[in-house]
């Protein structure tokens, strides 16, 4: 792939469906950009179910603004419906980050072995993603952490963002400031981060609009 000052919208689509896909295990992946549409199908679909999916896919129409349920959204379920029934359905944006990263004073940490601690005792359950989602960011309010932001799924090129705020301080903008200094610690590594939602999370895509997150395009997956 070209160097990433480069990328079209379709170039990076195909990077976070190489993310996004071994996480969330979608029968049918389509990626909807105003350069060009991607489709993926798992390797465990029918032949011919695939040659029917990928087939439609070609047709689907390219918009300058890709939003809401494909054209032929119920047309791919059907489909795909005839090898076994669909589960889920997922829409949603897709976001990178602009080469000037969004710039605060708040204080964030990097967690590591030498300061899991400050996972202790409240905050347990993330003490599992140290060390396998790196980097793990947490912001600190003093010693008491109040949102973390981590990497949930990567690949060799890019990171995508998985953040959580304490439910006691939800809505007040702190994983604004937490998922900015995690994208820098990506970026650090030389692995680009990612940033994406789905079409009903409004809390969530405020969030990238106040990061100044670039638009890929929309997601839309089944299975």
């Amino acid at each position: 792939m070209r160097n990433n000052g480069d990328w079209t919208l379709q170039d990076w689509m195909n990077v976070h469906a190489d993310v996004l896909i071994p996480h969330v295990s979608p029968r049918f992946f389509l990626g909807r950009t105003p350069d060009g549409n991607i489709c993926r199908v798992a390797s465990d679909v029918p032949q011919s179910i695939t040659e029917k999916l990928t087939f439609l896919a070609k047709d689907e129409p390219v918009s300058d603004a890709p939003n809401g349920l494909p054209v032929y959204a119920d047309v791919y379920a059907e489909i795909l419906a005839e090898a076994s029934a669909v589960e889920r359905k997922w829409i949603g944006p897709a976001y990178y980050f602009p080469r000037t990263m969004f710039a605060h004073s708040r204080k964030v940490v990097q967690i590591t072995n030498e300061n899991i601690s400050l996972l202790q005792p409240n905050h347990k359950a993330w003490i599992r993603d140290v060390g396998r989602r790196d980097p793990v960011c947490v912001l600190l309010n003093g010693s008491e952490v109040l949102s973390i932001c981590y990497s949930p799924a990567m690949s060799d090129l890019a990171h995508e963002a998985g953040v959580e705020t304490v439910s006691t301080h939800r809505g007040k903008g702190y994983a604004v400031f937490v998922v900015a200094s995690w994208a820098s610690a990506v970026r650090e590594i030389g692995i680009e981060p990612l940033y994406s939602t789905s079409s009903d999370n409004l809390a969530s895509q405020s969030i990238a609009s106040k990061l100044g997150l670039v638009p890929i395009g929309m997601d839309f997956h089944l299975t």
